[in-house]
C-alpha cells in the first residue's frame, strides 16, 4: 500500500520559520558580544600597564591618556609620549618592545594602536566630564588595567546601563535617558 504524500509546506511559513532563527540566534549572538567586548584584536607593542603604572609611577592622564582631561575620548599615547622616557637611539636588543618603539620613530609612523574600548552608537560619554568634573579615577570602570602584563586586546569591562544608572545614582547625577542617550 502506498504511503500519502505529504504536501511541502507553504513557502511562508518556511520563510516565518528561518526569519525566526535569524533573529533569535543573531540577538543570542549579540547579546553574548555585550557581556564579552569586543572581537580581540593584536597591539603592535607589547605594552606591560602594570609596569608603567607600578614600577615607573605613571598616572593614566599624565601623559598616556591625556585627552581624558580635556576630551571625550581619553585618546592612545604617540610615540612622542613614549619617548619621552624610551630613548628611541638606544640600541636595547634585549627589549624587542622598544626595538618596535624606535622603529616608528625612525619611520615617522605613529603606533597603530587599536581602540579596544568603544562606547554604544547611541550612548554619548565623554571621559571629561567624569574624570574632571566628577573626580571619578580612571579604574573605577578600569579595573583590570593597572596590573595588565600583557597589552590589551579586548575590551576588559564591558559597561551595561545598570554599572552607569548605579554609579549615576550613588553620586547624584542626572539619570535622565537624555543625558547618555542621543
Amino acid at each position: 500500500m502506498l504511503s500519502p504524500v505529504r504536501k511541502a509546506p507553504p513557502m511562508k511559513k518556511v520563510a516565518g520559520m528561518l526569519m525566526t532563527v535569524i533573529a533569535v540566534g543573531g540577538g543570542a549572538l549579540l547579546w553574548a558580544r555585550s557581556k564579552t567586548g569586543s572581537a580581540s584584536v593584536t597591539q603592535p607593542i607589547a605594552f606591560n600597564h602594570r609596569v608603567h603604572i607600578t614600577k615607573a609611577a605613571l598616572d593614566c592622564t599624565t601623559l598616556c591618556h591625556s585627552s581624558a582631561l580635556t576630551e571625550i575620548y581619553a585618546g592612545l599615547p604617540s610615540k612622542h609620549v613614549c619617548y619621552q622616557c624610551h630613548d628611541p637611539d638606544m640600541e636595547t636588543p634585549d627589549k624587542p618592545e622598544q626595538t618596535k618603539l624606535a622603529a616608528y620613530v625612525d619611520r615617522d609612523e605613529d603606533i597603530p594602536w587599536e581602540r579596544v574600548a568603544i562606547t554604544a552608537a547611541d550612548v554619548f560619554f565623554t571621559h571629561r566630564t567624569h574624570v574632571v568634573v566628577a573626580k571619578i579615577e580612571c579604574r573605577e570602570c578600569h579595573r583590570q588595567e593597572a596590573a595588565a602584563e600583557q597589552p590589551l586586546s579586548r575590551v576588559s569591562l564591558v559597561m551595561q546601563m545598570e554599572d552607569c544608572v548605579d554609579c549615576h545614582k550613588r553620586r547624584g547625577a542626572d539619570s535622565d535617558c537624555l543625558a547618555c542617550h542621543r
